[in-house]
């Protein structure tokens, strides 16, 4: 399933962890995190991903 069919899928009160890799964090959020870093978002009422923070592993 692509990432645009598993958004639509949710409800608008379900939350998600992805577990995944550098580049598609970026490719989603355009953050560029480090090894480990935690990026933290929210799909807005028209669809678009908006980013909330970041933590850091260590």
């Amino acid at each position: 399933m692509k990432w645009g069919d598993r958004r639509r899928a949710l409800g608008p009160k379900e939350k998600v962890l992805y577990v995944t890799h550098q580049v598609n964090t970026t490719a989603l959020t355009g953050v560029f995190p480090a090894s480990g870093q935690i990026v933290l978002f929210k799909l807005g009422k028209d669809g678009e991903i908006e980013v909330l923070g970041e933590i850091n592993a260590d």
